[in-house]
């Protein structure tokens, strides 16, 4: 009877490891933020080819897209007169304007973090990011429309 209880707890024990360590079971370290979804980009149903062809087919995608870009501005601006006014420049005023942007930028997201506090605890670097790709889009986009990327960028980031 003794024999009997150790091997179920033994089994139990194998049995619950086993289970706390399957396939897409988001381990301790992903995140701390318990409404941040792991991995939330995983299709059980996708095969791990198509998903890796179609990575190569976007890295392909990019690095025609920068190739093009870059012989746009050989072709229609010259590379010589786009760079002549960074030259001029000294690499004490550069590091002092990359500087204070990355500043501003760190209070920018740090004021979104404190701000909504409760979905973003824990996550500041994920916040970084929205704040980048906010600030990105609302550059990029017309009109200020890139405003309205920030509740999109914060249901997609924090389920809000």
């Amino acid at each position: 009877m003794h024999t009997h209880r150790r091997r179920v707890s033994l089994s139990k024990t194998i049995s619950h490891k086993c289970a706390h360590n399957q396939v897409g079971a988001q381990p301790k370290w992903a995140t701390t933020n318990p409404k941040i979804p792991y991995n939330t980009h995983h299709s059980p149903s996708a095969s791990p080819h198509s998903s890796s062809l179609k990575q190569s087919y976007r890295y392909l995608l990019g690095l025609f897209i920068l190739l093009a870009v870059l012989l746009l501005i050989e072709k229609y601006i010259g590379w010589q007169k786009l760079l002549a006014p960074w030259q001029s420049l000294s690499l004490g005023a550069a590091s002092l304007a990359i500087t204070l942007t990355l500043v501003s930028y760190l209070f920018r997201a740090w004021r979104y973090y404190d701000y909504f506090r409760n979905e973003m605890r824990g996550a500041f670097a994920l916040c970084f990011k929205l704040m980048l790709h906010h600030n990105m889009l609302n550059n990029l986009l017309p009109m200020r429309s890139g405003e309205l990327s920030f509740p999109l960028l914060m249901a997609r980031y924090f389920q809000v």
